[in-house]
């Protein structure tokens, strides 16, 4: 049985942390999972700014940890690397990082 603030947690609709095993996720159908790259960018003073404060960045690249039994074979393979709208997918927190489950038209490029 789970520990009462667990209980209430999950009940009160909160985000309870996940330990996955990046390795091991397999996408589903129609869906491709990807690995975020971490981007630090400065500002022309120096000082360096996460990802969600440069507004100007509307995509994201990652690489591709997965790839669904629906997607046509072709440019998405495990290890590929591709271009996503930062709004599109849902992002998982994993023990290791981080992982977006996009749909297949969702990946806007794929990076060679």
């Amino acid at each position: 049985r789970a520990p009462r603030r667990a209980r209430a947690a999950a009940s009160a609709g909160a985000v309870v942390p996940v330990e996955l095993d990046v390795t091991k996720l397999s996408a589903a159908a129609n869906k491709v999972v990807v690995e975020p790259e971490t981007v630090m960018n400065a500002t022309a003073g120096g000082l360096l700014l996460s990802q969600g404060v440069d507004k100007s960045q509307s995509f994201k690249m990652g690489t591709i940890v997965s790839v669904g039994s629906e997607v046509p074979a072709g440019d998405l393979k495990k290890g590929g690397k591709v271009i996503y709208s930062a709004q599109k997918g849902v992002e998982v927190s994993t023990g290791e990082g981080t992982v977006t489950f996009l749909n297949i038209d969702e990946v806007l490029a794929t990076v060679e």
